[in-house]
């Protein structure tokens, strides 16, 4: 059967048995969008006729299962984040290699966008974004426990080192410690001193210091707390968290040029939800760069929740999902997010890199988040059997056997929805769309080299 040019194979229809959907099965949840006009909502496209474009609009989230060479960027990614400026919806984007931002950002522009781009590829130009601004606001703004449970998460995506068999007290001990470090500059030091490079210079005075920091500290606050079991410990103990601590904090701290784009923050965190913007992270290939997209999206689930989505919709594209931190406490927040109109769009090589990040039960509780699939390629058995197994039998076997899902053509797709038959579909690719957008670049500002600001504590 056919709907415009996208094959769908009607299969058995004997009961129990699986078979591709229908097209009316399909209309029956795709909404059909003109790719030359202005749209109400975005979604991904899951087919096309001429020049419409046949896409699922609602809050689902969506994992896309893509190997390098799947064209992911150009049948998916590309398509999607069109729609979603045509929309006039906000956006996160992890643009791995920058073509992202090359191919949109005029258009951003032309649409007025608030755009924050942060080029970690070669930290000369665009945004400035230091993590503990927004936690130090919250701080300020009587919102401490808020800020406190951030920065614990902050403690983990610059500590965490999955690598590390060692026990896990001292990794826990050491984000104890990076805590209660930046509370005592919450509560001592000007906001231009609250950076990495003051943590790591405050926890050096400390440990250089004649005096016991520790008995000058209120004990009931939240900062003796988290300070107490590294400077309040055996002599030992001490120094084994110290070693934890200095090994991991410092490849943030010790980089000149990073440590120059994180000095600051020169846009303003609690209103991403409320205005037209885009965030755009060039990532490029250093693994720090992982910490700081995670730290950055676990701030815009609190921003958005804490100060409203009054654009209505905020997309989150997250290439390099499966190479990132995992996110802590990603269950409830995926599940938070459909009610604060986040939009998820995950993107990752196969099932077993998800499980080497996340461990095989995250993995399915993962998987669970997330309501639609889209097979594009995959070159690991096991995702190809995954996949092959969700898509179901045939009296005569699977619906897609592995041997098909390894050779699936470009821009062809495997689709799985809930309450839905399979979908096996073609899609369009961004090149042969005529989107009435012109491709034009945009100009970054350069990051100025900035005198970074330590706290003393004499």
């Amino acid at each position: 059967m056919f709907f415009g040019n996208i094959m769908l194979l009607k299969g058995d229809d004997i009961m129990n048995y699986a078979r591709w959907a229908t097209k009316e099965e399909m209309l029956k949840f795709l909404k059909e969008v003109d790719n030359n006009s202005d749209i109400k909502k975005s979604g991904i496209p899951m087919g096309y006729d001429k020049n419409k474009l046949y896409i699922k609009d609602d809050n689902s989230h969506t994992i896309i299962i893509g190997a390098p060479g799947s064209g992911k960027t150009q049948g998916v990614m590309l398509p999607q984040i069109k729609l979603a400026i045509k929309a006039g919806e906000s956006l996160f984007i992890n643009d791995v290699k920058g073509e992202i931002l090359d191919e949109i950002g005029g258009e951003l522009k032309n649409n007025n966008y608030n755009i924050i781009a942060l080029d970690y590829a070669n930290l000369e130009k665009g945004n400035y974004y230091n993590v503990l601004t927004f936690p130090y606001k919250l701080y300020k703004n009587d919102n401490k426990d808020k800020a406190i449970e951030m920065l614990e998460n902050i403690g983990y995506y610059l500590l965490h080192d999955s690598n590390d068999n060692s026990d896990i007290f001292w990794e826990n001990t050491a984000i104890e410690y990076f805590v209660g470090l930046v509370l005592y500059l919450f509560d001592k030091a000007k906001e231009d001193e609250i950076n990495l490079n003051s943590v790591v210079s405050l926890s050096e005075q400390i440990n250089n210091s004649k005096e016991n920091i520790i008995d000058t500290i209120d004990r009931n606050s939240s900062t003796y707390q988290y300070l107490f079991n590294t400077l309040g410990t055996a002599p030992e103990t001490k120094a084994g968290i110290l070693v934890t601590f200095n090994q991991r904090i410092k490849k943030f701290a010790t980089k000149e040029r990073l440590s120059n784009a994180m000095s600051k923050t020169d846009f303003d965190m609690t209103n991403i939800g409320n205005e037209k913007t885009a965030i755009i992270v060039i990532s490029g290939i250093s693994s720090y760069v992982n910490n700081l997209i995670t730290i950055l999206l676990d701030q815009i689930f609190c921003s958005v929740q804490l100060y409203g989505n009054k654009n209505e919709r905020f997309n989150l594209v997250i290439d390099e999902f499966d190479s990132l931190l995992p996110i802590v406490d990603f269950y409830s927040k995926f599940n938070y997010a459909r009610g604060i109109n986040i939009k998820i769009t995950a993107f990752i090589k196969n099932f077993t890199n998800l499980n080497n990040v996340y461990g095989s039960k995250n993995t399915e509780l993962i998987r669970m988040c997330f309501d639609n699939t889209i097979y594009l390629l995959a070159n690991d058995l096991y995702t190809l059997e995954e996949v092959s197994k969700l898509c179901g039998n045939t009296n005569k076997g699977p619906l897609i056997s592995i041997e098909e899902l390894k050779t699936i053509d470009f821009f062809n797709e495997v689709i799985l929805v809930p309450r839905m038959m399979p979908i096996k579909t073609k899609v369009l690719p961004d090149y042969e769309i005529n989107w009435n957008m012109k491709k034009e670049s945009l100009e970054l500002p350069k990051l100025e080299k900035n005198d970074i600001k330590l706290f003393n504590i004499k």
